[in-house]
């Protein structure tokens, strides 16, 4: 299942055309939260920090400067960001889902979890943390299964493995310092952003 599913565009159907409604993010939603949030989860890295910082404080400027990007996605130019692509955005450009960052995995629900492994692997030597999944035994496990073995190993190290849910069939796994996660947990539901943890 590819990306952004949701917002490809679709094939023409046989009926008059519609203009698109631009459908704004909620004026009430005080989207700064999601900068400490990319704080946690990239361990502090300057860079990503910035570009989430960037689509909170002036969202046209990250839509010029990552037009490329979001046009692969199918997102129509001029439209504003809704709520949902705000959070989306977010989850993908931290998971590094042809972006220039690897602090997150984006798996299937039914992923095989050497393949969880191996892209966690990667973000948790992006982030710096050292530890080491190949003693994990997941080879006859379920995904969800194999996730919470990988939560309960990280967890040796005060790791917690996060969960960002997008309200798809899909995860998205970042790796945080234990003593982060509360906090991480409380900004995202302060922007009805849930989070959790596979344990």
């Amino acid at each position: 299942m590819g990306i952004f599913d949701r917002f490809k565009k679709r094939a023409p159907e046989a009926v008059a055309p519609v203009q698109p409604v631009a459908i704004e993010a909620s004026p009430d939603i005080d989207y700064t939260p999601l900068i400490e949030m990319a704080k946690i989860i990239s361990n502090g890295d300057a860079a990503a920090v910035a570009d989430i910082s960037l689509l909170v404080t002036d969202p046209d400027a990250f839509s010029v400067r990552h037009r490329s990007w979001l046009n692969d996605f199918g997102y129509e130019e001029h439209v504003a960001f809704s709520d949902v692509e705000v959070r989306d955005t977010f989850a993908y450009r931290l998971a590094g889902y042809e972006t220039p960052f690897g602090f997150g995995a984006y798996i299937d629900w039914k992923e095989a979890p050497e393949e969880i492994t191996a892209q966690l692997d990667v973000v948790l030597k992006n982030l710096g943390y050292p530890v080491d999944t190949s003693s994990l035994n997941l080879e006859n496990e379920h995904t969800w299964e194999a996730l919470v073995l990988i939560a309960r190993h990280l967890e040796e190290s005060d790791l917690k493995l996060a969960i960002l849910d997008t309200e798809s069939d899909c995860y998205h796994l970042y790796v945080v310092p234990t003593a982060s996660f509360f906090r991480l947990v409380t900004l995202a539901a302060s922007l009805d952003i849930r989070v959790h943890s596979a344990d």
